[in-house]
């Protein structure tokens, strides 16, 4: 009894601990700060491809496409760049 007693408080001290507590509260801020900035890598290449994308669709064939961001948007920017390329040729044919 004793000794489950001494272990029990051992524990709690150690859970709620001022050093405990900032280092999870620092890990906590950190795992924050990591998913703002990837969700902010993603998103605002994605943004802008997609305010692009319709300006395209309204006839603006003449804006330039440049790849920023992770791999995937690099390479979805580049499908983008060529299929605007493909359609102002198309435009330019036709008129």
């Amino acid at each position: 009894f004793f000794l489950r007693s001494v272990v029990n408080d051992t524990i709690r001290s150690v859970l709620v601990s001022p050093v405990t507590i900032s280092i999870f509260g620092t890990i906590l801020f950190s795992g924050f700060l990591v998913l703002f900035l990837l969700t902010r890598m993603i998103t605002r290449p994605m943004q802008e491809l997609t305010e692009i994308a319709n300006r395209i669709s309204l006839g603006e064939v003449n804006l330039e496409i440049t790849p920023d961001g992770p791999r995937e948007m690099r390479a979805l920017a580049t499908a983008f760049e060529r299929m605007r390329i493909s359609i102002k040729a198309a435009v330019e044919r036709l008129s």
